[in-house]
């Protein structure tokens, strides 16, 4: 099992470095940026390089280019260039554990959006603002996000928008343990991203639809969902993706007991997190395998990892990892028998627990929710009103059309019956007059006969009276 496992993580690396030897969008578009004129074209082309380097993990470079697309944009007046770079800026600082500042970037992008009417863009830019949020258990105020870009999303009928949204309202869920209702948005947020066939959304969906199944105890549907989601990561590229797959194999391994498989994607999940700077993710990692240890009763080193999770947890205020850590940190002092120090770490893990699960904040999501199926309730009237509406303009052209038709076809009829009474009218005068002519031309003709007749009878008279000549 070990060499198995050894093979798979030394093949998925393998492809990682052959990816990255091929040639990538990244170099035409480093080609273009060099001669381009400074106009909306290479404003696009910054952007869009700046997002080639988000995901291969290089988040200086993608900062300076997101950067100089911003500078560009307002150079040249090209606001909506520059929402896209802000909400890129936004992206890197989110990453790398600024959540204020990305925040701050955020704000800046969904002004800019809001003003010129990119609407698109605005869905993107709340929903990443919700994920913030999600990250400090703000779980409300995340949802409130989420809710503003679905409604916008679903507004444009823009696929892909509704998709990432729903994924993201699916993790809210997840943290708040409601697996059901997790399960579904990710399961719709899965179904359309494959309907526009966005495989990065794809892969996301699939991950989170295996972390629900893990946490529900189906270790089966989640590692073929994770294996599903690591072979598209794989395939893309995409670092900051391939390290959350790998670590979330782990995750599920350690629930199975596979200890040292477990650990052994952990390691790897690390080692990509901490190459790209991805401090959240760095955080997911060392948790996970502080847990792996404390299962191998290697507590010492349990507690290493433990202790630099928490504090990287509380620099960069992600909430739901620093909880993680206070629970680990009192199951493995409760193992090694120090109880006053598990007792601690316990009291703080409840705190912390009662403050991002409490009963509040649990009635303003159900509440929330509850409002958001109401909205979509009465939008999904008011379409079927409109429909209907609509439906009955169409038939009601439909018969203002088959009336004039008939009208039409009647009086055509009409026109038709006179045509053919005028006609057979004309035709039986025709009929009496030739008639008429017939026998007028008979009686002459019996006339002339006669006239015939007598002249020849007279002849013969005048034959017979006459002498001869001589």
């Amino acid at each position: 099992m070990k060499k198995t496992a050894a093979f798979f993580l030394f093949f998925f690396l393998l492809q990682i470095v052959s990816l990255h030897s091929q040639q990538t969008p990244a170099d035409s578009l480093h080609a273009y940026i060099q001669t381009a004129k400074s106009d909306t074209n290479k404003v696009n082309a910054l952007n869009a390089l700046s997002r080639e380097n988000m995901i291969i993990g290089d988040y200086a470079n993608a900062e300076n280019l997101a950067n100089d697309a911003h500078k560009l944009s307002q150079e040249i007046g090209f606001e909506k260039g520059s929402g896209k770079a802000l909400n890129t800026i936004g992206n890197i600082h989110n990453v790398q554990g600024n959540a204020d500042k990305a925040v701050e970037y955020y704000l800046l992008a969904v002004k800019i959006r809001e003003k010129i009417g990119d609407k698109a863009g605005m869905s993107a830019t709340l929903s990443n603002i919700g994920i913030i949020y999600d990250h400090k258990g703000e779980y409300p105020k995340a949802l409130t996000y989420f809710i503003k870009s679905l409604k916008i999303s679903e507004e444009l009928e823009d696929t892909y928008g509704m998709a990432s949204t729903m994924n993201n309202m699916g993790n809210v869920y997840l943290d708040q343990r409601n697996y059901s209702k997790a399960l579904d948005y990710q399961q719709q947020a899965l179904k359309l991203h494959q309907k526009i066939g966005d495989k990065m959304g794809i892969a996301t969906a699939y991950g989170n639809i295996a972390n629900v199944y893990s946490l529900q105890g189906n270790y089966t549907k989640a590692l073929q969902f994770h294996m599903l989601c690591a072979d598209i990561m794989k395939e893309t590229g995409d670092k900051k993706g391939i390290g959350r797959a790998l670590s979330n194999l782990g995750s599920t391994l350690t629930r199975m007991g596979q200890n040292e498989k477990a650990l052994g994607y952990y390691m790897q999940s690390l080692v990509i997190r901490e190459e790209i700077g991805h401090k959240s993710g760095i955080i997911n990692s060392v948790n996970g395998i502080a847990e792996v240890y404390f299962q191998m009763k290697e507590y010492n080193k349990a507690l290493q990892y433990l202790d630099k999770g928490e504090k990287m947890g509380r620099m960069i205020g992600d909430k739901s990892a620093v909880l993680d850590s206070y629970e680990g940190f009192s199951l493995v002092y409760e193992s090694m028998n120090v109880p006053q120090k598990a007792l601690d770490y316990y009291r703080l893990y409840s705190q912390l627990k009662d403050s991002l699960l409490n009963d509040e904040n649990a009635m303003q999501i159900a509440q929330m929710n509850a409002q958001f199926d109401s909205d979509k309730k009465d939008n999904a009237i008011k379409l079927l009103n409109k429909e209907k509406e609509k439906q009955e303009a169409v038939s009601a052209a439909e018969n203002k059309k088959q009336r004039i038709i008939t009208t039409a076809v009647t009086v055509g009829l009409i026109l038709v019956f006179i045509f053919a009474l005028v006609v057979f009218r004309s035709n039986r005068q025709k009929q009496k007059a030739n008639i008429k002519i017939t026998h007028q031309k008979e009686i002459i003709e019996e006339k002339n006969k006669e006239v015939h007749d007598s002249i020849t009878y007279a002849k013969r008279i005048q034959t017979a009276i006459l002498p001869p000549d001589k």
